[in-house]
């Protein structure tokens, strides 16, 4: 079997599995894909922190490895854990907040606008996020900003 035959048996095979499952829930094919929109739109305006941590800094590590480091993602429930390694000023108060944006989880860490003391010195931390309301993890991190790795 060549490619493009292989192509319209998985396009059909997936469209025949698509209306079995719209028959057993008693909806249309587009009404299915119009409520799995409808309730990705619900769970990016439901969006909380629920809890936020930071370490303490951490001064004997690497800081050109650290920043936007992804540590952990965990999805359990509807709960979002993420650990991430950042590099901020040492006398950062961290304010943080997150907001779903099209296919980012936009994490702000500190919502002060630019109102705080700096300082000489930068320093590693560790911060620690659990966000509920999220039922996918299809999309990318921005922190501050820029893209976590």
């Amino acid at each position: 079997m060549n490619l493009p035959h292989l192509i319209i048996c998985l396009s059909t095979t997936l469209l025949l599995i698509s209306c079995q499952s719209s028959i057993e829930n008693n909806t249309k094919p587009e009404q299915a894909t119009s409520e799995i929109r409808t309730r990705k739109i619900e769970w990016a305006k439901n969006l909380k922190l629920e809890e936020f941590k930071s370490s303490e800094c951490l001064e004997n590590c690497d800081l050109n490895k650290y920043q936007n480091n992804l540590v952990q993602k965990t999805l359990k429930d509807d709960i979002l854990y993420l650990k991430i390694g950042v590099i901020k000023n040492c006398c950062i108060e961290f304010t943080p907040q997150v907001y779903k944006n099209q296919n980012y989880l936009e994490i702000y860490t500190d919502t002060r606008n630019g109102i705080t003391e700096k300082c000489a010195c930068d320093c590693a931390y560790d911060i620690e996020l659990y966000i509920s309301s999220v039922i996918d993890t299809s999309f990318s991190i921005l922190l501050d900003w820029e893209p976590i790795h």
